[in-house]
Order: structure tokens, then sequence, then C-alpha cells
């Protein structure tokens, strides 16, 4: 490689790079080329030379964050059982954070905007193939008998949520244990599947036990509170609003007299 190419391909990886952390710390809107030049210490005509503008060098980010997540995460080892493959799944994702965290913070941000007009399809595509790849691990551990009977396309759901939830808290706001160590992703995963796979319970919960729980919640979000009240309560409020309301009407009959008897130029009595 000559001494320019080489030079060309510098600075292209210190402009992605710069755009790569202010992205996912500011988001597409709250980053300007500007700063972006500034973090990569070149011009901002070298921006504009080497992606053409900002929505160009965001998608190619974008592409490449979603290139990664399908490669290192969802393409999954077929031959292996599903406990395995689940383990693959957690375990690659949390990898991706710890190796990739503001490539991850990026798609975040940008799929919790909706694609912002930018990449909808590429982010909706994303999510599809993660869901997929976890629906057939459920899917093949149900029909080998190493899940419970479970629904794999609502499962999957709840636990491909729950991995990318992990996965980015991995990556903004690194685990701490009791001792104050980060443990590495491999320990958190450990961690994460076995709760997955053994429960928090000491012992297992039937599944009617499991509804149970959740009926006692179930109900009105925001029924207002039942205060008891003494015996003739109701009569005594009747009876003070009959007498409020009487007041009124005679306030309103004296005004109109007065009103009337000023209008004649008599003095009111």
């Amino acid at each position: 490689m000559t001494a320019r190419p080489a030079l060309a391909a510098r600075t292209r990886a210190a402009i992605l790079s710069a755009a790569r952390r202010l992205f996912a710390r500011r988001g597409f809107a709250g980053t300007a080329v500007r700063e972006i030049a500034v973090a990569a210490g070149v011009s901002k005509a070298l921006i504009y030379h080497h992606f053409r503008d900002k929505d160009r060098l965001f998608s190619l980010l974008l592409a490449q964050a979603a290139g990664l997540v399908r490669r290192e995460v969802v393409a999954l080892p077929t031959e292996e059982p599903p406990v395995r493959q689940m383990a693959w799944l957690i375990l690659r994702y949390l990898r991706f954070a710890e190796s990739h965290p503001d490539l991850l913070r990026l798609l975040l941000r940008e799929e919790a905007h909706g694609g912002a007009g930018r990449a909808p399809a590429l982010l909706a595509r994303l999510r599809r193939e993660e869901q997929a790849a976890f629906e057939a691990v459920i899917r093949r551990g149900v029909a080998a008998g190493a899940f419970k009977e479970v629904d794999p396309a609502v499962s999957a759901s709840a636990v491909a949520s729950a991995v990318r939830l992990l996965a980015a808290a991995f990556a903004g706001a690194p685990h701490r244990t009791a001792d104050g160590r980060r443990p590495p992703a491999g320990e958190v995963a450990a961690n994460a599947l076995d709760i997955l796979l053994n429960g928090l319970a000491r012992r297992p919960h039937p599944r009617r036990e499991v509804e149970a729980l959740l009926a006692g919640m179930a109900g009105p979000a925001h029924t207002p509170p039942q205060t008891s009240r003494p015996s003739g309560a109701p009569e005594a409020s009747r009876a003070a609003t009959a007498r409020a309301r009487g007041r009124g009407r005679g306030w309103r009959r004296r005004w109109r007299r007065t009103g009337g008897d000023r209008r004649n130029g008599k003095r009111a009595r």
C-alpha cells in the first residue's frame, strides 16, 4: 500500500471511529459533522469527501453493526443441542456488547427511535432474524424434551428482549460484583443462563401457581381507594347540598331585586 492510499485508509478509519462514539452517545440528530471532524482530527471537507454526508456515514455504521450481530450472534452452530445453542446466543450477545459497545448502543438507540426514517427496514430485518434464532432454539428444545412445553414464539420474544436489554446494560454501565470487580461477559452469560434454565426459586413452581401469582395483580390500574362513611352520612350530605342550593337561589333573587331598584333610581332596602 502506497503512502496516499494508506493515509486515506487511516483518515477514513479515524472518521468512522469518532462518528461511532459520538452517534452512540448523542444520536444522529445530536451530532454535528463539525464535532465528528474535531474528534477525528480532520476537516469537515474530508468527511464529505469520504462519506458524502452525515446520513451516509450513519447508514454505514448501522450496516456495520447489523452485519456484526448477524455474524457473531445470530449465526448458530447448527449441530449443537438446544441448551448449548441458547448458551451460544446469550454468550455471543454479551461478547458483542463487550467488544463493540458503541455499535450496540448505536443500534439500540436507533431502534428506540423507530429508525427515524434512515434504516427502518434494516433494523426490522435484524430483529426478525434475532427473534427467529431464539424461536428456532426454543422450538427444538421443546420438541427434544429439553425445555418445557411453552409457546416458542411468545417465549422467544421474551427471552430475546431480556438478552438484548442485558447486553445493553452490560455495554452502557458495566456490571460489578459485590466486591467491586467487573465480571467478564462469560460470567454474566453463565448467570443469565442459570436463571433462564433453572429459575430463581429454590423449588419449581407449577404453571398454575405462576398464573395465580399474576392473577392477584390483575384489576383496574387506577382504582381509587374506598373510604368508609359513618351511618347516615349520605343523607346528611344530601341535606347539606340542598341547603347550599337554597341559599344560592335566595342570593340570586336578592341580586335581581337590588339591581332592578338601582336601575330605577331607587335605593335598595
